[in-house]
């Protein structure tokens, strides 16, 4: 009687493996010359734009997203015809901007980052390096396709004739916005309260003993290092800001800094190593507290930069220049804000575009 059950489990099993052996893994669904449309990449750009959009896609979405593929695969083709070049310098380049942009929305946590693409940031460049030559070849054909059309106002005018009034897409309006950011300047008796903190802080680990890492978790106003003990993690030289970097690359390790302020508040910081133009390093942060009062009197001096402008008494760009908080991008574009997905300062809106003043933008 076990003999069969055993018998009949094994059985069971081989059956089963069979089954898997026949299920498709992978397989080609397109070929454009060389180049090759796999099932998996499909399936990966669905996955993609369905977690962008909840879940939703479009009936079409298959149709349209092999569509791309098979468009993205026939400039590459094309591109290798052509004998478009794209160096391992600037592969190599996009690749580690793209991994450090990674690591930065990470908070330089390699470990976060591991744990996420399941591999090792080696490994993670030897998937992606492929996937980007041939992202950066289609771009430079697209470019080369497109570099000697031009289009005139009465050709665009003429195609859009032809499309069926009722079949026309709606597009938003654009607008563009201006802004004067004013920081509010924090008063004399809370900053000396700010500093006194840390001074009190940096006495406990230094003379006191106690542990830096569990004070960061306690007091420190940067809630994102906080929780892992104040951990910057390895960061390369200019990925601070100014203040912060010059005291942290003049530390020894473990060595611990007097007093820093930034544009953030005030730190103590700690190296903890260095590897070539790379520091790994902890801070406590404490944030000066802006009051009540600090508040009204950014805003009646915001009031009265309106009332310039208003009056015509200056320009929008002076305004920006003489009265802006230097440290935000648009002070260096005359105040204009950036659309980060265009690089351009056109930002979609589905509300008016007429201009406005408040006392924060313009």
């Amino acid at each position: 009687m076990i003999k069969r059950i055993a018998l009949g489990f094994l059985t069971i099993f081989f059956a089963s493996q069979l089954v898997a052996q026949r299920e498709v893994i992978d397989k080609v669904i397109a070929n454009v010359g060389n180049e090759y449309v796999l099932l998996s990449e499909l399936e990966e750009q669905l996955a993609l734009i369905g977690e962008r959009q909840g879940g939703k896609l479009p009936p079409d979405a298959r149709c349209l997203m092999l569509d791309n593929l098979l468009t993205q695969k026939l400039l590459i083709n094309q591109a290798k015809i052509d004998s478009v070049a794209v160096t391992d310098e600037e592969v190599e380049a996009q690749l580690g901007a793209r991994i450090e942009q990674i690591l930065d929305y990470m908070g330089g946590d390699v470990n976060q980052f591991e744990d996420y693409y399941g591999q090792s940031i080696g490994e993670v460049r030897e998937t992606f390096r492929e996937d980007l030559r041939n992202q950066l070849l289609a771009d430079r054909m697209r470019s080369k396709v497109m570099e000697g059309i031009s289009v005139t106002p009465s050709e665009v005018k003429a195609f859009f004739k032809k499309i069926p009034r009722d079949s026309l897409p709606y597009f938003n309006s654009e607008v563009e916005i201006g802004e004067i950011v004013m920081k509010p300047q924090i008063n004399e008796t809370e900053r000396r309260k700010a500093i006194e903190k840390l001074e009190a802080i940096r006495k406990r680990i230094v003379e006191g003993g106690e542990s830096f890492e569990e004070l960061a978790k306690k007091y420190s106003d940067d809630f994102a290092s906080a929780r892992i003990g104040g951990d910057l993690g390895w960061t390369k030289r200019g990925k601070f800001v100014a203040a912060f970097e010059a005291a942290a690359y003049k530390l020894d390790d473990n060595e611990i800094s007097e007093v820093v302020e930034s544009e953030f508040g005030f730190h103590l910081i700690q190296l903890l190593g260095r590897r070539g133009n790379s520091i790994s390093t902890r801070h406590i942060l404490v944030k000066p507290e802006i009051t009540d009062a600090d508040l009204e009197l950014t805003m009646h001096k915001l009031d009265s930069v309106r009332q310039l402008l208003v009056t015509d008494s200056t320009s929008f760009s002076k305004a920006v220049k003489y009265y802006g908080y230097k440290e935000v991008q648009s002070y260096n574009n005359d105040g204009k804000l950036v659309n980060q997905a265009s690089g351009n300062n056109f930002l979609k809106s589905a509300t008016s575009n007429r201009p406005f003043i408040s006392p924060l933008t313009r």
